[in-house]
C-alpha cells in the first residue's frame, strides 16, 4: 500500500533534474541535453505557474535509457524552473527505486517515466 511517508520517503531520496543527468552515460546525457534545450515556455505559461498558491512536489519515475522519459521529463524540468518556489522536481531511477516502480505499476508493468503530483 502506498502511504504519504512512503512517497516521502522516495521523494526525499530522489535526485534533482541535474543529478539525475548526472547518473547517464555520456550519449544519454547529450540525448537528454538535445531536447531540454528545444523546449520553451510561454508566457503564459509562466504565467499560470506563478499563480499557483501551493507547494506542488513532483517526483518522477524514469531510466535515463528511455526514450519518452527523454521527450518529457525535461519539459517537467522547464515548468519547474519556472516556478522553483512553488515546484520541486525530483527524478529516481526505476531501477534503484524499484518498490516505488512496481507500487505503481501501469498495466502490470513498470512503466516509465510515472509521474506523481503532491501537495506539500
Amino acid at each position: 500500500m502506498i502511504t504519504p511517508q512512503f512517497l516521502k520517503s522516495h521523494f526525499e531520496r530522489a535526485l534533482s533534474y541535474d543529478a539525475y543527468l548526472a547518473t547517464a552515460t555520456a550519449d544519454q546525457r547529450a540525448s537528454w541535453t538535445v531536447f531540454h534545450n528545444k523546449v520553451h515556455l510561454s508566457g503564459a505559461h509562466t504565467d499560470l505557474l506563478n499563480s499557483f498558491a501551493r507547494q506542488l512536489n513532483v517526483l518522477v519515475i524514469s531510466g535515463t535509457w528511455c526514450g519518452d522519459c527523454v521527450q518529457q521529463v525535461p519539459m517537467l524540468d522547464h515548468i519547474a524552473r519556472a516556478c522553483p518556489s512553488w515546484i520541486s522536481l525530483r527524478v529516481c531511477d526505476r531501477d534503484v527505486h524499484s518498490d516505488l516502480a512496481e507500487s505503481v505499476m501501469i498495466c502490470g508493468g513498470r512503466r516509465v517515466p510515472t509521474v506523481i503530483f503532491m501537495n506539500e
